[in-house]
């Protein structure tokens, strides 16, 4: 099968050729390597490990393995980048979840062709950098993927000369492969999070959350939060959303509404619209300013305007809550010409202020 290795390498390329020599050994060298790395590593490691004269060259000749088997190409040492520059180092928050997007993004991409194989390495770089691989392994990794790390002996990581067991002398050596078990959570992944990399919040908010969050709507400040993360609406938006809540309110609810098709507290559009001037009425209330009144839109609705509205709404609140919106957004249940419409959030967790 054939294999890709997705390695994260920090001040120290001799690890790369280490994990390349470990591979080897096991019968698996990979056909491509990607480095995540820093910009300090990355000119490292294109210093000493690529051309004509690096370290992989001389691997490759050593193990009498031909020139163009080699998996690692210049484009392919990636760094991430923060505020509009690339990270040189590791150090603040921002620089660390700029890493982990990078992590989770090249996961994502490597994972998605159903044949081959990823070797996720975590043998190299900051602690950090490991950690955020191993999240995006356990988060993207297939069953046929390995999570590992790379073992040498004491003698061998003191060398700085060391870069693998040159033939003949692998026993003294003791590179080795150390497999980590990790558990595999894609196929619990909503399918929003396949079609394109998650970021780990919205990871870590999906998996984290054992019962549905409360939900806090603050009507003068035309805002909700839920979980400490918050979305601030246009007038129309959360006019429409404040319906919404004040109709589910107004019915018992025990348990998510995706499941339960039919209860009273779904509203079929037409009963919506035949209280179209309720929405006005909320639109009135929380509008900023006389300028923002409209004798059209939120203030005419109809069928047509009532599904641009929703989407808008529900893109606002994907975009500002991230995983979280699940609880917040307006769902759509059963089938034309019966369409329901309501509110995700369960009763007892919508609290108005």
């Amino acid at each position: 099968m054939p294999s890709v290795l997705l390695a994260v390498c920090g001040l120290r390329p001799q690890i790369f050729t280490e994990t390349l020599y470990a591979l080897h050994q096991t019968g698996d060298f990979p056909r491509r390597a990607i480095i995540l790395t820093t910009q300090q590593g990355a000119a490292l490691s294109r210093e000493i490990l690529l051309g004509a004269g690096g370290r992989i060259a001389a691997f490759l000749r050593d193990y009498r393995l031909p020139s163009d088997a080699n998996p690692l190409v210049e484009r392919d040492i990636l760094v991430p980048y923060c505020r509009g520059h690339p990270v040189e180092d590791i150090t603040t928050k921002e620089e660390s979840e700029a890493f982990q997007e990078l992590a989770m993004r090249q996961a994502w991409e490597w994972t998605l062709d159903t044949s081959g194989r990823v070797n996720f390495s975590l043998a190299g770089g900051r602690k950090t950098m490991s950690a955020s691989l191993a999240l995006a392994a356990q988060c993207y990794g297939r069953q046929q993927d390995r999570l590992f790390h790379v073992l040498a002996a004491p003698h061998c990581e003191a060398d700085v000369q060391f870069f693998y067991p040159p033939p003949g002398t692998e026993g003294s050596a003791h590179v080795i492969l150390a497999p980590v078990p990790f558990p595999r959570l894609r196929s619990r992944l909503p399918a929003s999070f396949l079609r394109q990399p998650c970021r780990p919040q919205d990871l870590l908010d999906h998996f984290s959350l054992s019962d549905a969050p409360d939900v806090h709507v603050y009507i003068r400040e035309r805002h909700l939060t839920i979980n400490a993360r918050g979305c601030t609406l246009p007038p129309a938006l959360f006019a429409l959303f404040l319906w919404f809540v004040r109709h589910k309110k107004e019915f018992p609810c025990n348990g998510w509404c995706a499941s339960c098709c039919g209860r009273a507290c779904f509203t079929e559009s037409s009963s919506l619209l035949a209280d179209a001037s309720g929405i006005a009425r909320l639109y009135t209330m929380v509008r900023a300013s006389d300028a923002a009144a409209s004798s059209t839109g939120i203030l005419d609705l109809n069928q047509e305007n009532f599904m641009a509205y929703k989407a808008k709404l529900n893109r606002r609140l994907h975009r500002d809550l991230g995983a979280l919106a699940a609880y917040a957004a307006i769902l759509s249940l059963g089938r034309r010409p019966g369409v329901r419409y309501g509110l995700s959030a369960i009763q007892s967790s919508i609290h108005i202020h």
